[in-house]
């Protein structure tokens, strides 16, 4: 039986985009992530998906939200290029999907 109540806090001093790549790496090992915290206080969270559930939620939420506003920003738009094959932010992901809608 392993233990899986552990978490892994990243210092405020990782910038945005070490931050950005902390989230990929999470998601590469299909750990639960998120980010807290304003400004130079930001720091990352890491932990397994058993754990956090609420803020789990909460963070679904918030990207459902994210994703409806950018489909509404982008429904009647066309796009000068095709958008990143290989997305890396969820933004880069949402874009990619109105594309291929």
């Amino acid at each position: 039986m392993t233990d899986d109540r552990w978490c892994l806090e990243f210092p405020s001093t990782i910038a945005g985009e070490g931050r950005r790549i902390l989230h990929e790496v999470a998601n590469y090992f299909e750990l639960a992530h998120h980010s807290q915290g304003k400004d130079k206080g930001r720091r990352a969270f890491m932990y397994p998906r058993s754990q956090f559930i609420d803020k789990q939620e909460s963070e679904r939420k918030k990207l459902e939200k994210e994703r409806d506003k950018l489909r509404e920003k982008y429904k009647d738009r066309s796009f000068i290029a095709e958008p990143l094959s290989e997305c890396k932010t969820f933004r880069e992901q949402v874009m990619r999907q109105i594309w291929e809608e």
